[in-house]
């Protein structure tokens, strides 16, 4: 992995937010309103998967009066609510975004989230006023683990995608930025280090990972 690089691209779910949980809590919160069993397995093994895809497996596997695009707005009403009320950043993040901030480290948002959810997760966290480029999922035809999101965050940022570097917590996130060709570091708050293995570096917390991307990276507006 090279020193140099233009510009940071992040996730914000598990990276920025301390959301993951939240999600879950929103659809724990939903089967309960549905009169639903939910499994307690379900919290881990949900975590990373598209609200869409799990809407559409919930609709299938139980007899809800619902369909699948009901369920998935309901269960986005209920996440947004528990943003609002609930949404903390991880600790440390916000020093660190404000010392990148002060290098003048250009800084993008590339998640799956639809974009209404990551905006509002931005604004509560008091974070978008660090990211003039936000891509999300509804944003491109294809989410991670595709590379779109991260080659369109590259491109509004007028950067190479080799001279980008991305902060991920998920699998599909590393496999994302890497077929996009860049460079990646990855946080384990929703995954164990070990599935995080493609990342070229794994970090405990993402105020840890922030910090060492601006310290120990060379981050200039020329290429090289």
């Amino acid at each position: 992995m090279s020193n140099h690089y233009r510009a940071v691209i992040f996730d914000l779910d598990g990276v920025l937010a301390d959301s993951e949980g939240l999600h879950i809590l929103a659809w724990q919160q939903l089967f309960a309103a549905l009169g639903l069993p939910f499994e307690t397995r379900w919290s881990s093994e949900w975590v990373g998967v598209p609200d869409s895809e799990i809407a559409t497996m919930v609709a299938g596997r139980f007899s809800v009066r619902i369909g699948a695009t009901e369920l998935l707005n309901r269960k986005r009403h209920q996440f947004r609510a528990l943003v609002r009320a609930r949404l903390k950043p991880f600790e440390g993040t916000a020093a660190e975004l404000q010392r990148c901030a002060c290098c003048s480290v250009p800084m993008a948002i590339g998640t799956s989230s639809v974009r209404a959810e990551a905006s509002l997760m931005l604004k509560v966290l008091g974070f978008h006023v660090y990211f003039p480029v936000i891509v999300a999922g509804d944003d491109v035809s294809r989410i991670k683990p595709a590379p779109d999101i991260y080659l369109e965050a590259a491109r509004r940022l007028d950067v190479p995608p080799a001279q980008c570097i991305v902060l991920e917590d998920s699998p599909a996130g590393i496999t994302a930025a890497l077929e996009a060709d860049m460079a990646v570091v990855a946080v384990a708050t929703s995954f164990a280090p070990y599935q995080l293995k493609k990342a070229a570096q794994v970090f405990a917390a993402p105020a840890k990972a922030i910090h060492w991307l601006c310290s120990n990276l060379n981050f200039g507006t020329a290429g090289g």
